[in-house]
């Protein structure tokens, strides 16, 4: 499925995210997300 989102509101998704799970950067959030069983 494609989506029509600009890149600018996917870094804000992912900044967001990052900055909710309060880790420090995309890496640190896949593995927290990972070990939580987020997916």
């Amino acid at each position: 499925m494609i989506l029509c989102l600009k890149e600018r509101t996917i870094h804000f998704h992912i900044a967001s995210a990052i900055q909710k799970m309060g880790v420090c950067n995309k890496t640190a959030a896949a593995v927290q997300a990972a070990l939580s069983g987020m997916f």
